[in-house]
């Protein structure tokens, strides 16, 4: 289990990545603490996981069109 800075929007772990982390928290009302906590990373992958199921049924969609 783990995630890279590049699902925030950041390239490396540094401030950066630490203030798009306190983004994506404000944006879902969790606690602001820069940090990717269990909390925090269930949502950035529960996410994720929606995205990417959208992307394949547009992709399945245009198939069959």
């Amino acid at each position: 289990m783990g995630w890279k800075p590049e699902w925030f929007g950041a390239t490396k772990f540094d401030d950066h990545l630490t203030k798009r982390i306190e983004d994506f928290q404000k944006k879902h009302n969790l606690k602001r603490d820069g940090m990717c906590d269990v909390v925090t990373y269930k949502i950035l992958v529960l996410k994720r996981h929606r995205f990417i199921k959208k992307i394949k049924a547009k992709k399945t969609n245009y198939n069959n069109g």
